[in-house]
């Protein structure tokens, strides 16, 4: 003889079933696993999103005069600020360059100002 348990669903129309043990165990199986799959995605987000900040903090710690200096594959020059002048050839970069460059400089100045905020008023 098998064993049954009584189900009782809540609802507008309540009802009571009889499902037999190892129905229960797979239903409760189941469950479990979504549950877990849910865990899993969320602690995938929370570690993402620590990553993210991790790289943000360290890109705000980058002075904006050291910014350029390490891509000497693409500049050889500097001004004493740090901003590029020529390119690796030896070229003076174009107006357009410039402009480009200069718009990163100023977001990254920014950016380091930030940090720097942050780190005054958090000390």
């Amino acid at each position: 003889m098998k064993n049954y348990f009584v189900r009782c669903i809540v609802g507008l129309p309540t009802s009571v079933k009889l499902v037999d043990k190892e129905t229960l165990l797979k239903e409760k199986e189941e469950k479990k696993r979504v549950e877990d799959e849910k865990k899993k995605k969320k602690e995938e987000a929370a570690r993402k999103k620590q990553e993210q900040e991790m790289a943000k903090l360290a890109k705000m710690k980058l002075k904006p005069c050291e910014m350029f200096r390490s891509e000497t594959d693409k500049y050889s020059g500097f001004d004493e600020t740090g901003f590029p002048s020529m390119d690796a050839e030896g070229k003076e970069l174009s107006k357009g360059q410039i402009k480009k460059l200069r718009k990163l400089y100023e977001a990254q100045e920014k950016l380091h100002n930030e940090y720097l905020q942050s780190t005054l008023n958090g000390s």
